[in-house]
């Protein structure tokens, strides 16, 4: 198993930033959520150290990379993707660039558990809000949404 010792500090913040950046990618999928979907980023970081508690990579990075403590330390507005399909495309590069760190150093096993980490937190957001779909039916998670789950799975390299 792996753990934050064996990783570069930028690796580190590369494999936090992750599904925060799926998070992210996903919650501006489709308009409305706002509150709701940033509440979800957190619930969903803290509740992975739940769910995967046999990962000692997903541990580490749950007790030393918490979303709510690192938007204090938010980067400044020029240096963030301007546009939600810059965010998406942001977010589909850091999915492939951990998966291929990851494949490097980490079993399988810990791969997998990182993706569905990522994943679960992703779709926690697309969760978070419901969306008005036609003839006013509420839609848990918008077709926008569900196309930017499939890209964050594929960038994982998950099957569908």
């Amino acid at each position: 198993m792996s753990n934050r010792s064996n990783y570069s500090a930028a690796e580190w913040r590369l494999l936090a930033d992750t599904p925060l950046a799926a998070a992210a990618a996903v919650a501006l999928a489709d308009e409305g959520g706002g509150e709701r979907e940033a509440a979800a980023i957190v619930t969903g970081w803290r509740s992975a150290a739940v769910a995967f508690a046999d990962t000692e990579l997903i541990r580490d990075l749950v007790a030393t990379m918490d979303p709510q403590d690192r938007a204090n330390q938010e980067q400044p507005a020029s240096q963030r993707p301007a546009s939600p399909d810059a965010i998406r495309d942001e977010a589909v590069e850091l999915c492939m660039t951990a998966v291929d760190l990851l494949a490097q150093r980490t079993s399988p096993d810990e791969q997998a558990a990182y993706t569905a980490f990522v994943m679960q937190i992703a779709a926690q957001v697309a969760e978070a809000a419901s969306e008005s779909g036609p003839f006013n039916f509420t839609n848990r998670v918008s077709s926008s949404e569900r196309s930017a789950l499939r890209e964050i799975a594929a960038a994982l390299r998950l099957r569908e």
